[in-house]
C-alpha cells in the first residue's frame, strides 16, 4: 500500500492508502506501486486513477505536480 494525498489550492481532495495510482505525466501516464523509487514529476491534464481493493476511481485534473517518497505520494493539483 502507498499513502496517497491529493491537494488542490482550496481543499484536501483525497487522503487514503491505496494499492496503486496512475498519473497523467507530461511524458505520458505512469503507475505508482508500493516501493516505487523516489521522484518528482509534472502532471498534465487528465485523470488520476486510484486502485484500492480491485476497485478503481478517477479524479480529473488540469495540471499539477506529484512527489513520490518512501511510499508517500503527494500530488498538488489544479482541478
Amino acid at each position: 500500500m502507498v499513502e496517497l494525498k491529493i491537494l488542490s489550492p482550496t481543499a484536501m481532495v483525497y487522503n487514503d492508502s491505496v494499492d496503486a495510482c496512475f498519473f497523467p505525466g507530461v511524458m505520458g501516464e505512469f503507475e505508482v506501486l508500493p516501493h516505487h523509487g523516489n521522484m518528482i514529476s509534472a502532471l498534465s491534464e487528465g485523470d488520476i486513477r486510484i486502485r484500492k481493493r480491485q476497485e478503481e476511481s478517477k479524479i480529473h485534473i488540469n495540471s499539477g505536480i506529484v512527489k513520490i517518497e518512501n511510499n508517500i505520494v503527494t500530488a498538488c493539483v489544479e482541478l
